[in-house]
């Protein structure tokens, strides 16, 4: 299963439990607007500006350009900026805060043990 088809899979998810949805299928290199991958929320809820990961195994690692672009765009929206990691093979999808990623010099590095929540499709 392709990236895409990961966050279809995490939006239809979010839209079953009562979130309105977003899914940005131009986020990455189509276009150069600061877009998430999935940005939901619900009534009375704080939005949430997404970037999915979805790798082998973990650690997966975003550029610190992403993070600023998805920090962007969730500042403009007052949305929470989120990233989530998605193993092949694990149904899980891990949420993380970029502020509890270990940081290289270009890169934030994202580990299951990290997460705040996860969301089990």
């Amino acid at each position: 299963m392709t990236g895409s088809n990961y966050e279809r899979q995490l939006a239809k998810h979010l839209d079953t439990q009562g979130h309105h949805v977003v899914r940005a299928p131009s986020s990455g290199g189509g276009t150069k607007r600061s877009l998430p991958d999935v940005f939901w929320s619900k009534a009375n809820e704080t939005a949430i500006a997404a970037e999915l990961k979805t790798i082998q195994s973990a650690p997966a690692y975003v550029s610190k350009d992403e993070v600023t672009s998805l920090v962007e765009f969730a500042v403009a929206f007052n949305a929470k900026p989120r990233l989530i990691l998605r193993e092949k093979g694990d149904t899980a999808y891990y949420v993380i805060k970029p502020g509890d990623c270990s940081k290289t010099e270009n890169s934030y590095r994202l580990d299951k043990d990290a997460a705040t929540f996860t969301i089990q499709p």
